[in-house]
């Protein structure tokens, strides 16, 4: 998701979750992981740990499974609905998982909401 189709999502043009209207980023490595590729826009809500990123940077996300849940303990991780998305940290509180934002904003994960929750998975810096 880059900056122009960011906007069309908050003008409700797109939806954040309406992959096959974003554009392909194809990467040197052969797995059968679902990704996500973020470009850095300071207006996603994001969790005050991230660490500073700059424009041009591009967080690329993986689908938080069954076989990967166990790695997102206090990891940054996405969540991406309809009209949202938000970059937050994993806590685990009372067996439960949530993505946090802050103290007020948290998403509670489920396995049923299919590609709603995503982990870090690979930073690409912009060189300066």
């Amino acid at each position: 998701m880059n900056d122009a189709i960011y906007m069309k999502c908050c003008y409700q043009e797109l939806s954040f979750n309406d992959w096959n209207s974003f554009p392909k980023l194809t990467l040197p490595e052969v797995n059968n992981r679902n990704l996500f590729a973020l470009g850095v826009n300071s207006n996603i809500p994001h969790h005050e740990s991230l660490p500073l990123y700059q424009m041009g940077d591009v967080l690329i996300f993986e689908e938080v499974t069954q076989q990967n849940i166990h790695l997102c303990q206090h990891k940054t991780g996405l969540f991406v609905a309809e009209r949202e998305i938000m970059i937050g940290q994993y806590e685990m509180k009372d067996e439960k998982i949530y993505l946090v934002l802050n103290d007020f904003k948290k998403e509670r994960f489920d396995f049923k909401l299919a590609q709603k929750f995503w982990k870090l998975f690979a930073t690409y810096r912009h060189e300066q």
